[in-house]
This record gives C-alpha cells, sequence and structure tokens, in this order.
C-alpha cells in the first residue's frame, strides 16, 4: 500500500507475491479517509464481511428457503475462516465477490456475473475458480437453448470476462517488473508454495515427523492438524455438496471442485478455515443436511474453534489465519 511493487522480481517475500486490488483498495480507503493503510485494510475487511453476509443469506434462501437460510447464515459467521473479516486479508474483498458473481449467475445476469469474476481474479490466486464457475453456468445454458441461441451467446460473456483481472495483473507486473509472472515467482521461491498431489500427504508425513521427534503435540506447527481436520471437514462438505447435486446450480459445485483442487494440491496453504470459508457453499451445505442435535453441536464446535483458533492467531506465530 505505501510502496507499491519493486521494480524488479526477488527471489524472496515481498510485495510481489500478492495481488493489487486490495492493496489498492486500501490505498484509496486510506487517502479517502486519511488513516493507516491498517485500518483501511480493516474496514474494507469487515464492510467486504458484511456484504458477503448479506449475499449469503440471499444466495441461501434462493437454495433452500428462509429457514436454512438463517442457519447458513449463523454458520459463516461463526466458522473459525469468518477471523479473515477481522484482519487485513484479502478475503475481505474476495468472498462478497465470489458470492455476487454466482448470485448473478443464478439469475442470468451475465455481463454482471462477467464483472465480478473479472474483479476477483484481480484479488486472489484462488479466485481463478471462478472460471470454470462462468463456463459450467454458460454449458448449462447452451444445453438449455442450443449453443447458437440469443440465450447462449450472451451467457458466454460471463466465462470471457472471468479471467481478465488476471490476465490485467500479469501484464501491469510484465510492465513493471519485467516478468508476467512474477507473482508465481515471488510465491514459489518466498514461500515456497506449489502446486502437487503430494500436498496433504506431506502434511500427514510432516505430522507424524513432529510428533516422533518431540515425543509430544505441544511443539507440533499447528497449522498441519488444522490443515488435516480441514481437509475432513472439506470430505464431508462435498459428500453432502454431492447428495445436493440435483438441487444445486452447477455453476456452485463447479466452483467448489476447483477450489478442492486448490486446496488440496497447495504445497503451504492446506483447506484450512481461511480457504474453507471462501469456498463457503462448503460450509454452508452442513446448513441444510443437519438437524437437531448434530446441528447444535456443529454451532458449539464451530463457535469454540472461532474463539480458540482466533485467540490463538491473535496471541502470536502458532497459527497463521
Amino acid at each position: 500500500v505505501d510502496n507499491w511493487y519493486p521494480s524488479y522480481v526477488p527471489h524472496n517475500q515481498n510485495p510481489l507475491g500478492f495481488l493489487p486490488l486490495y492493496p489498492w483498495t486500501m490505498w484509496l480507503v486510506d487517502h479517502t479517509f486519511f488513516i493507516h493503510p491498517v485500518f483501511s485494510g480493516m474496514i474494507v475487511s469487515l464492510t467486504g464481511g458484511l456484504v458477503a453476509t448479506l449475499l449469503v443469506q440471499r444466495l441461501a434462501t434462493e437454495w433452500w428457503g428462509p429457514e436454512t437460510a438463517r442457519k447458513a447464515v449463523l454458520l459463516f459467521c461463526i466458522f473459525p475462516g469468518s477471523i479473515v473479516f477481522s484482519m487485513v486479508y484479502s478475503e475481505g474483498l474476495l468472498i462478497p465477490l465470489l458470492v455476487g458473481c454466482m448470485l448473478a449467475l443464478g439469475h442470468r445476469h451475465w455481463l454482471l456475473a462477467g464483472i465480478l469474476a473479472g474483479i476477483a481474479t484481480a484479488v486472489s490466486a484462488d479466485a481463478l475458480a471462478v472460471v470454470p464457475m462462468c463456463a459450467a453456468a454458460a454449458f448449462v445454458e447452451m444445453r438449455r437453448h442450443g449453443w447458437r441461441s440469443s440465450e447462449a451467446m450472451q451467457s458466454y460473456v460471463a466465462p470471457l470476462l472471468s479471467p481478465v483481472g488476471a490476465i490485467a495483473v500479469a501484464e501491469v507486473t510484465w510492465i513493471w517488473a519485467g516478468s508476467p509472472f512474477a507473482t508465481y515467482i515471488v510465491q514459489q521461491d518466498g514461500w515456497h508454495e506449489k502446486t502437487t498431489p503430494l500436498a496433504l500427504p506431506h502434511e500427514v508425513w510432516l505430522l507424524l515427523t513432529e510428533i516422533g521427534l518431540h515425543f509430544h503435540v505441544w511443539h507440533v506447527n499447528l497449522n498441519v492438524p488444522v490443515g488435516l481436520a480441514g481437509t475432513v471437514f472439506l470430505f464431508f462438505g462435498l459428500r453432502y455438496l454431492w447428495r445436493d447435486r440435483k438441487t444445486l446450480p452447477l455453476e456452485s459445485l463447479a466452483f467448489c471442485a476447483a477450489m478442492t483442487f486448490f486446496m488440496v494440491t497447495s504445497w503451504s496453504v492446506p483447506p484450512n478455515p481461511r480457504m474453507l470459508i471462501t469456498a463457503f457453499p462448503v460450509v454452508l451445505i452442513f446448513a441444510k443436511w443437519l438437524q437437531g442435535k448434530a446441528w447444535r453441536r456443529l454451532v458449539w464446535v464451530s463457535g469454540g474453534a472461532l474463539v480458540l483458533l482466533s485467540a490463538l492467531t491473535y496471541t502470536g506465530y502458532l497459527l497463521r489465519p
């Protein structure tokens, strides 16, 4: 926010590892209200959390009705990943864009969906999940009306616009820093991030190694067990989504499939709460399928985990969001 990007590609942790739209939004708030960038980031995240919650309520109402939507909103707000709406993290801007895009696709507002998707892909790399989401919605329209119909032609706008943000970022970093792949290079060299099918087995091996090395769990890197617990949660969420596949729109399933791929193949960011709430249908689906004691137990466990994990995140370096 203060110094923009370096004019070359350093092979360490530096601002080029992050896409620019969230910092730009912080800069705009900062220079509008003349406040510290940290406070501007908090304003963006808190406002985005509010907008995301309102949009989730509307989306869940359209999918399952008002009663289940109220449960979905409750779970969305007390899910441990909602901590990102109280931090200077780009999900505060990204998630409302994702939910808004999914709503626009459901209403067949193709241009709006494409614009929101294109903006999202300039916020974070995992926003590229909107590309198959928009493509799936256009595919449904093509199957329904024929690929040469006017309805299908209009739907193609969304998938065509969806990667525009990422393409624009690549062009900016190419001109500014000398490489269209600057963000990828910095993430790989600075944060040791890569995509591999061995990511989850590596997490399991790392947990077993640390327990064996210290002979007790108190010195274990907490990000590892939290990521593995998130993997279990993800499995059950995908299972419930698959059960509900006949009522959910295809674009929501395509989005979750893409987000699942990103999570389970990421070397350094496993399916932790922050990633799970970004793949929001995986969280919301529990409001549809759990009832009675099972639902109340999930609410208490989720709320307790939010308090505990937030405390661990804010009071030291034991756990990253």
